[in-house]
């Protein structure tokens, strides 16, 4: 019996699988400097217990706005804290103060002095 020759060769195999894990994996993007334009605090209320008509109990989840503009775009993002809901943003995030960035689809990445970076969710985007 006469074995099957193989379909690719060990080269154009390799080369699939190089252009495959190249397509699913993303690239990260380059660091942008932006500058902070404003911060809004925001709170949404959910109510948890109800007595007949009235809330007895409800959690409170705190988000802030920012609006950060780096070039001639302006984007407005929201961070949602960890720890709800007195959750601090970072203490160097002020209006005027500049950040350095990195966008990914709908996620920009603000990076912190004392390392590390922090993702907030891109809600809108301006010109």
């Amino acid at each position: 019996m006469r074995l099957l020759r193989p379909i690719l060769s060990p080269a154009a195999l390799v080369l699939t699988l190089v252009l495959f894990l190249r397509a699913v994996v993303p690239a990260e993007s380059a660091p942008v400097s932006g500058t902070i334009l404003e911060i809004q605090k925001q709170s949404q209320y959910a109510p948890r217990t109800w007595l007949w008509n009235t809330v007895v109990f409800y959690s409170e989840t705190v988000s802030y706005r920012l609006r950060i503009q780096s070039g001639n775009q302006i984007y407005v993002a929201e961070y949602v804290p960890l720890v709800q809901p007195t959750g601090p943003y970072p203490t160097e995030w002020k209006p005027g103060a500049p950040v350095t960035l990195r966008i990914e689809k709908r996620s920009l990445f603000v990076e912190l002095s004392y390392g590390g970076e922090v993702e907030t969710t891109i809600v809108k985007r301006e010109r």
